[in-house]
């Protein structure tokens, strides 16, 4: 009798031992799934001021690009004149 409660014994602590480290699984899953929720909300946050950035760079460009194309109207008009 004193061996099957002993060997009980022994099984109740190793069902325990089970269940602690399956909480502590979950638990970290749980960590695991919300860190890569974050940095995913991180890369898209990035993402998105790398549009706006993008944006900004297209729009300098197109102006720099639209007064080259006045300044070279106007030269050639000039040049066109003086002939």
């Amino acid at each position: 009798m004193q061996t099957l409660k002993s060997e009980y014994t022994v099984a109740l602590d190793r069902l325990r031992e089970l269940k602690t480290a399956e909480v502590e699984a979950e638990e970290d899953a749980g960590r695991s799934a919300r860190s890569v929720e974050t940095l995913a909300a991180q890369v898209s946050s990035a993402a998105r001021e790398l549009d706006g950035l993008q944006d900004k760079v297209d729009e300098r460009l197109r102006k720099h690009v639209d007064a080259r194309e006045v300044l070279l109207a106007q030269k050639e008009e000039m040049i066109k004149s003086e002939l």
